[in-house]
């Protein structure tokens, strides 16, 4: 074997171990971003406004949409039931890949809360099933780069703190979903209202969405 012939065969190997490695880097770098932990990832802070009830919609209706205009909206559902809760009537209407609960309002039944698992409807900020959990980050407040609270003036302890009467809001995030809860103020004996949106996701993309209010 002449010289030449020795430097192609050797020439070849570099080459194919050198692939070999750009292959095995690719796989790498995939693997990572599949299974990131977006629980734990550094974000970005920014100046968005915190999870608020004005949050609370779903395509062109959104929290207190009375049931005429669910109907108007998305039609008869494919399954309706009745139960009861505490001292109201609720009404569970199941479309395709989304259930919508409504409270009884003396004459009337007003939508309270929303789950989604279907990529066909859109919640606030534009977000929906489907999207990547990032654009969650981008959209709703972001005080802390590190840790499970995104932003806050309580842990989600203060909820059941009988001396924390005021206003509490937070952001949590952890590597299954993300929940945003801001909850109004006591008044005396008065039931305290609590507005909640949580965000499921796998692998970094949104499979459900679920937010409520006023719900017993």
């Amino acid at each position: 074997m002449n010289k030449k012939m020795l430097n192609n065969r050797r020439n070849r190997i570099v080459l194919a171990l050198l692939i070999g490695f750009l292959v095995l880097l690719l796989l790498l770098i995939l693997v990572i971003k599949t299974f990131k932990n977006y629980g734990q990832i550094k974000l970005t802070t920014n100046n968005e406004s915190i999870f608020s009830h004005e949050d609370l919609v779903i395509d062109e209706i959104g929290f207190g949409a009375k049931e005429e205009e669910v109907i108007k909206a998305y039609g008869e559902p494919n399954e309706k039931k009745e139960e009861i809760k505490g001292s109201y009537k609720y009404k569970i209407y199941k479309y395709n890949g989304m259930t919508l609960t409504l409270k009884e309002n003396y004459e009337n039944y007003l939508l309270v809360k929303v789950e989604i698992t279907s990529v066909d409807h859109e919640t606030g900020r534009k977000i929906k099933v489907g999207n990547k959990i990032t654009k969650v980050f981008e959209s709703y407040r972001v005080d802390n780069e590190e840790g499970s609270y995104i932003y806050g003036n309580y842990t989600k302890k203060a909820l059941t703190d009988k001396e924390v009467s005021g206003n509490i809001y937070f952001g949590l995030r952890t590597n299954e979903n993300v929940l945003y809860v801001n909850r109004d103020s006591v008044v005396e004996d008065m039931p305290t209202n609590i507005a909640t949106l949580n965000i499921e996701y796998d692998h970094g993309v949104i499979n459900k969405i679920t937010w409520s209010y006023d719900v017993e």
